[in-house]
């Protein structure tokens, strides 16, 4: 997802396609920073899903790395 998608939500989101998105703004920020916390997780089940059934080894060592990058 990149900066072009996260806006395009953001005018979604507010309901008027020609909002200015201020990317300075703390609740642009959040709300940028939530919809990437949501696809890591989604991604992280997605290997969660694959270590259940031993389809492939290093699953759960990617689920973990997946999950950490919204640590750093």
């Amino acid at each position: 997802m990149n900066e072009r998608d996260v806006e395009h939500m953001w005018k979604v989101a507010s309901n008027n396609p020609n909002h200015d998105t201020n990317w300075h703004d703390p609740v642009v920020i959040a709300f940028a920073e939530l919809i990437r916390a949501n696809e890591r997780e989604a991604c992280a089940k997605l290997c969660d899903k694959q270590a259940e059934g031993a389809y492939w080894e290093g699953a759960d060592a990617c689920a973990e790395l997946i999950r950490a990058r919204g640590n750093t």
